[in-house]
């Protein structure tokens, strides 16, 4: 599990990088729709590739990666909000000025 989690931290970059990429492609598709629903479908994206990434791994190496859920949901929920609000504040996203 300690080599796992290794593994996870030193891709973690790319990880991030990989996540802003997902926001900012839902983003340039729905960026006049509602946020939280913008949100829920980088949520669903993200489970989606990580479930067939999991598949893969599985049958190649016996490898189960963890699921997202609870906590780790609600991680992942503050890592997107923060990914928004840093491109809203260097300007990639204009954000909405409705409440």
């Amino acid at each position: 599990m300690a080599t796992m989690a290794l593994g996870l931290l030193t891709a973690a970059p790319t990880i991030i990088q990989g996540i802003s990429s997902l926001v900012h492609g839902i983003e340039n598709i729905f960026g006049k729709g509602n946020g939280k629903a913008k949100k829920a479908a980088v949520l669903q994206a993200f489970q989606g590739g990580l479930s067939a990434y999991s598949a893969v791994a599985q049958n190649a190496t016996g490898l189960n990666l963890p699921k997202i859920s609870g906590d780790s949901e609600q991680a992942f929920s503050d890592l997107v909000d923060a990914i928004v609000k840093f491109n809203n504040a260097i300007g990639i996203f204009q954000p909405s000025t409705k409440a």
